[in-house]
């Protein structure tokens, strides 16, 4: 084995499950090095299976005794959490109590976020899609933020980890639920996870809703997962609008737009932003909003949050915004 010949006495090796080890090394940093070495090139010298290829990396977390933890099990817990790092782009990685401090709150966090799904820790709050001529909302989109202890917990920390565990599908079924008794005065526009079209409860959660003025965002990413064509159909068929949000940041083909029954596009706010800026991020949304009306969707440029963009929109042709200048969002 190729582990084993990289070992020299009185190193130990204990295999925890398929693929994975636990080394008891003599030598701190540098043995731990010595041994990444010598991974690397018995791994490149392995032969490849016959009419195959193979891709092997070498992928090591390190803590060290007596910094890193004065027993085996807290030492073994500090390795794993240094493991979790190095898997991210190979190589080794050592514990610092950076990856302690972040593993603690990921694990607050995940508990704020079942306690809320359970309880009343979720707040809904709206921002308008409003008319860039008048202001004048003309519908809202609805964000789902966390409160604890009075304050509100920003999207940026808990929305990756709930896309990362898959409880984002559970908070975007919570607020589907939660539209059956919201009327708003305005249609509503929701943005579901690529996840959560996925989930075959989000067809009998979206049925409940049939009638309400409703209008289902889903990002350039959701595209390439399989069944999302049939799944944005049935929501369709259900009588809901279907819009294509951030357009432009992912990696979208023209013939997504075709082959999806799409009612609009909402351009990302990465080209707003570059308004009187960056002559290309003017072009693109010159070229987004003729698409848009050759295919007969309705255009919507997200970010606007200056006059000077409000204008330039208004001059090139847009109808409908969204973003700061034209209303932040609230709670309802």
């Amino acid at each position: 084995m190729a582990l084993r010949s990289c070992l020299e006495f009185p190193d130990r090796l204990y295999q925890l499950g398929p693929g994975s080890f636990a080394l008891l090394l003599q030598g701190g940093k540098e043995a731990a090095l010595r041994v990444e070495g010598c991974l690397e090139r018995a791994l490149k010298g392995l032969p490849l299976p016959p009419g195959g290829a193979a891709w092997l990396r070498v992928a090591l977390g390190v803590a060290l005794f007596p910094e890193d933890g004065a027993s085996l099990g807290e030492l073994l817990r500090h390795a794993d959490l240094a493991l979790a790092e190095a898997r991210k782009e190979g190589g080794l990685a050592f514990f610092n109590p950076e990856l302690a401090r972040a593993h603690r709150e990921r694990q607050d966090t995940l508990a704020l976020l079942s306690a809320a799904l359970e309880g009343e820790g979720f707040r809904i709050h709206a921002q308008p899609i409003a008319e860039l001529e008048s202001g004048k909302p003309v519908a809202l989109e609805l964000l789902l933020r966390l409160e604890v202890e009075g304050r509100l917990v920003s999207a940026g920390t808990f929305i990756p980890l709930a896309e990362e565990t898959g409880l984002i599908v559970e908070m975007d079924l919570w607020l589907l639920n939660r539209l059956r008794e919201l009327d708003l005065g305005l249609p509503l526009h929701l943005n579901l996870s690529p996840k959560t079209l996925a989930d075959p409860r989000l067809l009998e959660t979206a049925a409940l809703l049939r009638g309400r003025p409703l209008e289902v965002e889903v990002t350039e990413y959701s595209l390439a997962q399989p069944g999302t064509r049939e799944v944005l159909k049935a929501l369709k068929r259900l009588g809901f609008g279907l819009a294509l949000d951030d357009f432009g940041q992912g990696y979208a083909s023209m013939n997504a737009l075709v082959e999806n029954p799409f009612d609009a596009l909402k351009v990302d706010r990465a080209f707003t932003w570059g308004i009187g800026q960056n002559p290309k991020a003017e072009a693109v949304l010159r070229a987004a909003l003729d698409l848009a009306r050759t295919l007969g969707l309705q255009a919507v440029a997200e970010g606007v949050e200056t006059e000077e963009q409000r204008r330039w929109l208004l001059q090139v042709g847009y109808r409908l915004g969204q973003g700061y200048l034209l209303g932040r969002p609230s709670a309802v």
